[in-house]
């Protein structure tokens, strides 16, 4: 219409008005008007008078501006501003992007992964729309990791509207949106100004003008106010652009004393050669990033130190003038952190790599590649695959001559994993991997890699000892250090350690910290064949009957004999044969065992310390029973695998070994011979850190005798096999044994068997065992008519309450209690109704078929709750209290075999840790701390009793569980010292005294 149109007189305006009566049928008209800011004066003035004036048709203006614009015309737009209602556009609600990102992505989205899309888009629509295209485009999995790194997603599109709101601000401005980008969380006024090239002045009108217009927060350092935006300015800068920007970055940062991890940051992402200390700042980076648990950062600073033209030489000294330079032992520096780094992820054939090519740059310094190719070497224990090629390697370094310590601790642990995998002598193995452990440290990733390694040599040759000791100074040198990688690897070689000497409680808490710490490290460790952690886990899980833990640990079907897509990792064959072992599938255990043993095989790993699959395969086959086929050879065949660990086990020497072996021939030998290697082998296994494979072959001996009719002979077997797995945590093993003597024996307690004052007042249990029973102690787990329980049906409030009430067992809880225990946060009303609530659902649980008002286990006493247990119910908890109260009342009697059976008894009671899987919940930490002081008095004084008794295995057993519980006890490591003396095992006496001065030593 033109500007003369608009300020012509009211004619004009009538008669467009009556045009737009006439285009509109007398209906209502919307003017959509975008970008009202630039609109001009009379333009201006003219829409106030339309928008107030015209009534036929009424028409309703919807315009926009953006805040932060310079306005064209402020006092006619200041006018119709005032004429209409301002409504300020905020971002999506959280629950709305999450309901966006689930319904783009998928519906099982980590909660992590929504908070990180929220907080990065701000519910900005189509920030959140193009970042989710990317996210599908790209296929990635909405994890917490994906969430931790989703500037790598920003979406070009971003760049470009925030390019689009620069638009008019002036070349100055956008110069310092880029160089805020590039810098990060390290973007001081000044510094972005140097990195864009302005003078003070210019640089603080740009910024503000950025904050203007909403792209920057008005705060130091300097941000955007959408960190993705950043990002996606920064990842589609042009090449020569982010080059230019990057190291004009680095030197500014270095100049002005910047920490070097800020400096590598920028260099990762220049060409080589941008100055003299790049090699320098990139290696101390690379190496502190490693020492922090960053191995990702770590391997990114290393790689591109490799290409630095003049790499750090610093610190690096050449083995001799004549043969080396400082370069040379800076790039074999370099390229074994950068190893190490690559390692850490599991990245064996990369880190091989890079050694092997680093080797051929240097082949005419004839040291320095020496120690690459023993380097090399190493990356064989981390990855079985090239084990037959890296011994060839390790044979041919053995016939070289040369002089260097770290190869030579490189090939010496080598060696010794060699006569482990190989069949090859134990001694030697111990003799080789105790040097390494004593001798000077490499000084780089060589310290974790060759460190553990050794100590899991020291368990495979059953120095057991030796390996917790060593474990226990690598785990308190990393934590002193704040190494969260390498504490992480310690609290997971300090698991296998401990599952090893039947301490699963123990072990599981190890296995949970490494868990966390390797969160925090950004680093999976079960891609480690040489921690095997994954498939440790599960055999961990497996003892202490959480069999649908292991099962999702290990991919394995909720069917008995489904594995689903777990098969690809043939490695897992030994923990899912445990596992389908332990539901029932004998025939499916027994191919994994024989699957995995082939893999073994197919790397020339033949040694009895790797898995003893031969004897749990033959395990298998014992319990298929009637269902083997033995027409078609399969017991002969399964006989000459006993025979063949057997052999094996006795050229090894290690006494658990041959132990193990020995159960495995009984299993299958026929009724003349089986007693005689059931005996040979608990012989075999009687020492301190043998009890669980003795539990298991006490249980299969006494099941053996009872099946034969030899009741008599059975019980004390089982019930010291129900005693020794209980110790060690073995649940479902102790459970076995239990209902194994109940059977021989069915006038004997077996779960308490000590004095009456033992158990509940009132008649004798039926034979059957107990009509309920709830374990608190180890795993939660309850029982009714034999038949478990599925708790994991409850709501977790539910199964709690249920907890809470069952370690106070018979007594009252007050109302109070339980909701301050469970709902905290809430008003007491609703409290109340919760608490009333979850009443009722228990009450459902325990008893279905009881009618309203007829419960009789869940009660109700004026505003507090108990749990009512009839004499044909158990509670361990209660169990183990009152045998703790039946000693107390006989223990200065000088009756020492009936303390000593009390004692046995509340120990047997105490089966792990109170509810561990509740965690720290404030409701449960001070009981389970109470109950496990009590159970550590428990132990130290049957270990008295023992020795008393002149029993000093069981007395050491005892004083072992008792330091195991409270390693500060004094009596407990004099007992323990004592026992081993008495039993003619000085050195073993001598292990624990220099164990018990160095947990003194600690007090200090």
């Amino acid at each position: 219409m033109g500007v003369d149109f608009l300020s012509s007189s009211a004619p004009h305006y009538r008669e467009f008005e009556q045009a737009l009566a006439v285009a509109s049928d007398g209906a209502p008209i919307l003017l959509v008007l975008d970008d009202l800011h630039w609109c001009d004066g009379p333009s201006l003035h003219w829409l106030g008078r339309m928008v107030s004036q015209c009534r036929t048709p009424q028409v309703t203006l919807l315009g926009s501006a953006r805040t932060g614009e310079p306005v064209a015309a402020p006092a006619p737009f200041g006018e119709l501003a005032d004429l209409c209602r301002r409504t300020t556009l905020v971002g999506l609600a959280p629950a709305s992007v999450e309901r966006l990102v689930r319904s783009a992505l998928s519906d099982e989205c980590d909660p992590g992964f929504l908070r990180a899309v929220v907080r990065e888009t701000g519910g900005n629509p189509r920030l959140l729309r193009a970042l989710l295209d990317a996210l599908v485009a790209n296929g990635a999995t909405p994890d917490e990791e994906t969430g931790r790194h989703l500037a790598q997603y920003a979406p070009e599109s971003a760049a470009d509207d925030a390019y689009a709101r620069m638009r008019g601000l002036g070349r100055a401005a956008v110069s310092m949106a880029q160089a805020v980008a590039v810098l990060g969380d390290h973007a001081e006024l000044a510094i972005a100004g140097r990195l864009a090239g302005l003078t003070g002045t210019e640089a603080a009108s740009a910024v503000d003008r950025l904050v203007r217009r909403h792209l920057l927060v008005n705060q130091q350092p300097l941000a955007f106010r959408r960190p993705l935006i950043a990002a996606a300015i920064e990842r589609f800068l042009p090449v020569s652009t982010a080059d230019t920007l990057h190291s004009r970055a680095a030197r500014v940062l270095h100049e002005t004393g910047a920490e070097k991890a800020e400096v590598a940051e920028h260099l990762v992402h220049t060409s080589p050669g941008i100055d003299a200390w790049a090699g320098e700042i990139l290696h101390d980076a690379g190496v502190a990033a490693m020492a922090e648990g960053r191995p990702r950062a770590g391997e990114r600073y290393l790689r591109r130190a490799l290409r630095e033209p003049r790499p750090w030489a610093r610190a690096c000294v050449p083995t001799g003038p004549a043969e080396s330079s400082h370069e040379d032992a800076a790039c074999v520096d370099i390229a074994g952190h950068l190893a190490g780094a690559l390692l850490m992820f599991g990245r064996a054939e990369e880190a091989r790599t890079v050694l092997d090519r680093t080797s051929l740059r240097l082949a005419k310094v004839e040291s320095l590649s020496v120690r690459l190719e023993a380097q090399a070497m190493v990356s064989a224990l981390v990855d079985m695959a090239p084990a037959i090629e890296m011994n060839r390697r390790a044979t041919g370094l053995s016939g070289r001559k040369w002089q260097d310590t770290i190869a030579q601790q490189c090939l010496d642990t080598v060696r010794a994993v060699q006569c482990c995998r190989h069949d090859g002598s134990a001694d030697e193995a111990r003799t080789l991997a105790l040097g390494v452990l004593t001798g000077p440290s490499p000084g780089h990733f060589l310290d974790r890699i060759l460190y553990w390694a050794n100590v899991l040599t020291l368990g495979r040759v059953e120095d057991d000892d030796a390996a917790l000791h060593y474990c226990d100074l690598g785990t308190a040198q990393a934590d002193s250090e704040g190494d969260q990688l390498g504490s992480a690897i310690a609290h997971a070689v300090r698991c296998r350690l401990l599952y090893d000497v039947g301490r699963l409680g123990e072990a599981m808490e190890a296995a949970r910290s490494s868990t966390i710490l390797l969160k925090r490290s950004g680093v999976d460790v079960r891609l480690f064949p040489w921690l095997q952690e994954q498939s440790l886990l599960a055999h961990l899980l497996v003892e202490r009957g959480e069999t649908a833990e292991a099962a999702r640990l290990l991919g394995v079907g909720v069917g008995v004999g489904q594995t689903g897509g777990s098969r690809s990792h043939p490695e897992l064959g030994s923990g899912r044969g445990r596992l389908l072992l332990a539901r029932g599938d004998a025939r499916g255990a027994m191919t994994e065992f024989l699957d995995y043993g082939a893999l073994l095989l197919s790397h020339n790993i033949r040694g009895v310390s790797y898995g003893s699959w031969r004897s749990w395969a033959t395990r298998a086959f014992a319990a298929l029973g009637d269902h083997a086929h033995e027409g078609e050879g399969e017991g002969e065949r399964v006989r000459r695998l006993a025979e063949a660990e057997l052999a094996l086990a006795r050229r090894w020497g290690r006494p658990k070994a041959i132990g193990t072996a020995l159960h495995a021939c009984a299993l299958v030998a026929d009724a003349e011979d089986a007693p005689r290697l059931f005996e040979e082998a608990e012989a075999s296994l009687g020492g301190p850190h043998a009890r669980l494979p003795l539990a298991r072959v006490l249980t299969d001996h006494g099941t053996a005798l009872r099946r034969l009719g030899r009741d008599r002979e059975a019980v004390p077997l089982l019930r010291r096999a129900a005693e020794l797995a209980a110790a060690c945590d073995a649940v479902p093993l102790a459970e076995r044994a239990r209902a194994e003597a109940r059977l021989a024996d069915a006038t004997d307690d077996v779960p308490v068997p000590a004095p009456n004052a033992v158990r509940p007042a009132g008649p004798p249990a039926a034979p059957s065992g107990p009509q309920l029973e709830i374990r608190c102690f180890g795993v939660f787990q309850v029982q009714r008519g034999g038949r478990k329980l599925d708790c994991s049906a409850l709501r977790p409030k539910v199964r709690a309450l249920f907890q809470l009430l069952a370690i106070h067992t018979p007594r009252l809880v007050h109302r109070e209690r339980l909701l301050e225990a469970l709902w905290p946060d809430l008003k007491p009303e609703a409290g109340i109704r919760n608490l009333q609530v979850a009443i009722s659902q228990l009450r459902g649980f325990l008893e279905p078929e009881a009618g309203r008002g007829d419960h009789r286990l869940l009660l109700r006493d004026g505003e507090s709750y108990r749990i009512a247990l009839a004499p044909t119910d158990a509670c361990d908890v209660l169990e183990f209290e009152q045998a703790v109260a039946a000693w107390r009342r006989i223990r200065n009697t000088g009756r020492t075999e009936e303390i000593a059976d009390t004692l046995r008894a509340a120990h047997l009671c105490y089966a792990g840790s109170l509810l561990p899987e509740v965690g720290p919940a404030e409701w449960v930490v001070a009981e389970r701390r109470r109950l496990r002081i009590r159970a550590a008095d428990v132990t130290g004084a049957l270990a008295e009793a023992e020795l008393a008794l002149a029993r000093p295995v069981e007395a050491s057993e005892a004083a072992r569980r008792s330091l195991e519980l409270d390693r500060y006890r004094d009596r407990s490591w004099q007992l323990l010292v004592a026992a081993h003396r008495e039993a003619g095992s000085t050195a073993a006496a001598e292990r624990a005294q220099r164990e018990y001065e160095r947990v003194i030593s600690t007090l200090d």
